[in-house]
């Protein structure tokens, strides 16, 4: 029992301990009784608002909990409404403008006509997100940080983070894709002996990839919702350590290396449980800061190499991306305060 419990406890029941010459007195009994009734009307009014939040029925509200989209993909009037509230932007920085001959190397010109063309004002701000898979990230995930391939690597995003911090002090950076997601124990060795400490330590937050593989037809929820936890908890990890928020990329497709439904878009009841499970989810009182409302490629997997080539002439359904992030995210939706 706590100090406030405790507290309304003995004081609600004290009166019974009274002496029988004071319970005898009418004006006591009137004073006792408004005391008590005092004491259960501020208990029941503490309950009430202990439960919504117990339940997780408003969980990504008040809390913080925010949205970061791509504003390429939605209506102007969709953006009006949504910056208003707990929503921002957010850009990826890809190979095109990192690596564009491939050699896995950094072109300081490549990023810097990035930032001139997203971020044309020197002290501009916002999220800025590397999205670089190519030789290094692999290098990152395949080897130990001992090993000089992997210190090698690790230096190599150091150097495009500071890069980019350089050429606009404001911006807000992170790596898509640290720490690695896992589905099983055996994966989650990937992120151990807390091997991507220093590259996280230079970035301003943590963004790694929390994309469904599986349906909830395939796995069941509660699978699904686990590998949630299990991941939002390695990453808050490093958070925590690092003092550095939590952003995870989700989406609302089934990853395309589900051979079945990859590429479908998730329901919205799917995803809402999905996200109410990332807004409430907490470690070492530590909770995840939002999320970056990824929204990917139209193509099939055929002609979009960014995709995977076992989802060979899949046709993927359209939606409507507006009327999906609306729709999916209004729950957890809450004016910019």
């Amino acid at each position: 029992m706590n100090n406030f419990s405790s507290t309304l406890f003995s004081r609600t029941v004290s009166p019974v301990s009274r002496s029988v010459v004071e319970k005898s007195n009418p004006l006591w009994l009137n004073q006792s009784c408004i005391q008590l009734l005092k004491y259960w009307m501020l208990t029941i009014t503490f309950v009430v608002l202990l439960i919504p939040g117990a339940l997780g029925q408003n969980a990504g509200k008040g809390n913080g909990f925010r949205f970061y989209i791509f504003p390429g993909f939605y209506s102007a009037s969709t953006k009006q409404d949504l910056l208003q509230k707990n929503y921002d932007t957010v850009r990826v920085i890809m190979q095109a403008f990192i690596d564009n001959d491939k050699d896995s190397k950094i072109n300081p010109d490549a990023v810097g006509r990035f930032c001139d063309k997203f971020y044309p004002e020197v002290n501009a701000g916002g999220l800025c997100i590397v999205d670089w898979e190519a030789q290094p990230f692999n290098d990152l995930r395949q080897y130990d940080k001992n090993d000089d391939r992997f210190k090698a690597a690790a230096s190599t995003y150091i150097e495009l983070v500071k890069l980019i911090k350089k050429l606009r002090p404001n911006i807000k950076v992170g790596i898509y894709g640290l720490p690695f997601r896992f589905y099983n124990p055996t994966q989650r060795l990937v992120n151990s002996q807390d091997k991507y400490e220093e590259v996280l330590a230079a970035c301003d937050v943590i963004a790694p990839s929390l994309y469904i593989y599986y349906t909830d037809e395939q796995v069941g929820q509660e699978k699904n919702l686990q590998y949630i936890r299990d991941n939002a908890e390695e990453a808050l990890k490093y958070g925590k350590k690092l003092g550095k928020p939590v952003l995870p990329f989700f989406w609302y497709r089934v990853h395309p290396g589900n051979k079945k439904f990859g590429m479908q878009p998730i329901s919205k009841n799917e995803m809402q449980a999905y996200l109410k499970c990332l807004a409430a989810y907490s470690y070492q009182g530590v909770k995840i800061s939002g999320v970056i409302w990824w929204e990917g490629t139209d193509k099939t997997p055929a002609k979009d190499k960014n995709q995977f080539s076992a989802q060979d002439m899949r046709i993927i359904p359209q939606v409507n991306r507006d009327s999906v992030l609306v729709n999916y995210t209004s729950p957890f939706s809450n004016n910019r305060k």
